[in-house]
């Protein structure tokens, strides 16, 4: 699985998957989730004003507790952000026609 820190994120030289790490800020990494039905209904329960944070907090494995926002690398945190609804959106890509998850 792929290192994903800042870096990556300018190059855009990786595709997500699940188990990716990812840096959100400074020393701390999280690995991306599987996309299960109950951890997508806890992203989409969060309001749009939800901090990029939440969204991490949520989505990666590894973080125990919240980190400051002043060590937070905003970047890597839109890259999770994305990089989850991309991998829901490529597993519903593969669900037979009229499944309904």
């Amino acid at each position: 699985m792929a290192k994903i820190d800042a870096n990556a994120v300018l190059e855009g030289s990786y595709s997500p998957r699940v188990g990716d790490e990812y840096e959100v800020a400074v020393g701390v990494w999280g690995k991306m989730r599987p996309p299960t039905l109950g951890l997508q209904r806890k992203v989409g329960e969060l309001s749009e004003e939800s901090a990029l944070r939440e969204v991490a907090l949520l989505v990666l494995d590894g973080i125990d507790e919240p980190y400051s926002e002043d060590e937070s690398i905003p970047l890597v945190e839109v890259a999770v952000t994305k990089d989850f609804f991309t991998i829901v959106a490529r597993t519903q890509a593969l669900l037979p026609e009229g499944s309904n998850p």
